[in-house]
């Protein structure tokens, strides 16, 4: 009670997960991230269309939003023999876009026609930009100055009951968690 008091109370420790419940929650995650789609344009043999980055490096898009792969589709379409490429918009899930966006650098196969250097490949998410003005925007108000890549947002106080659980949900547009 004199701890209290004085504001010395200890915060309380969390306990190391067993290797079996760590097991079990990786487990529940990966079916939770498999049911979010995430989209991404390939060509017909589902090798994904690159993106230069600043370094020249090469970047594989991948989009939460199918309006914005959708925009990069027709732009491939619009590029000299994107007709023929075959170009489409493939589904995936949060769960692989993840274990992919988590991989080192690999190459390309394409050399820098400067430098003679071998580019790099990676997975990357595309941010929605509307999404991520609007992060932008609520974050100034608190303060911060930047925003996530891919902003994600969260309702204070909205729980819901899940099979006997309470799940706090995560929305990727401001618009539902408004609505939520």
């Amino acid at each position: 009670r004199e701890a209290f008091a004085a504001g010395q109370v200890a915060a309380p420790v969390a306990k190391p997960l067993s290797v079996t419940a760590q097991k079990r929650l990786k487990g529940m995650l990966k079916t939770k991230l498999g049911k979010v789609p995430v989209f991404m344009v390939t060509n017909e043999q589902g090798s994904p269309f690159l993106n230069r980055l600043a370094s020249g490096d090469q970047s594989a898009l991948m989009f939460l939003f199918p309006g914005e792969a959708q925009k990069m589709l027709d732009g491939v379409l619009k590029a000299p023999n994107g007709a023929s490429s075959g170009a489409k918009v493939l589904a995936t899930n949060l769960d692989r876009a993840f274990k992919l966006a988590r991989l080192e650098a690999s190459p390309s196969g394409l050399r820098d026609q400067y430098t003679n250097r071998d580019l790099t490949m990676v997975w990357q998410f595309m941010p929605h930009a509307t999404e991520q003005r609007t992060a932008q925007l609520l974050l100034a108000k608190t303060g911060k100055l930047s925003a996530p890549a891919v902003p994600a947002y969260m309702v204070d106080g909205l729980v819901l009951s899940k099979r006997g659980k309470e799940v706090r949900p995560v929305f990727f547009s401001k618009k539902d968690a408004d609505a939520a």
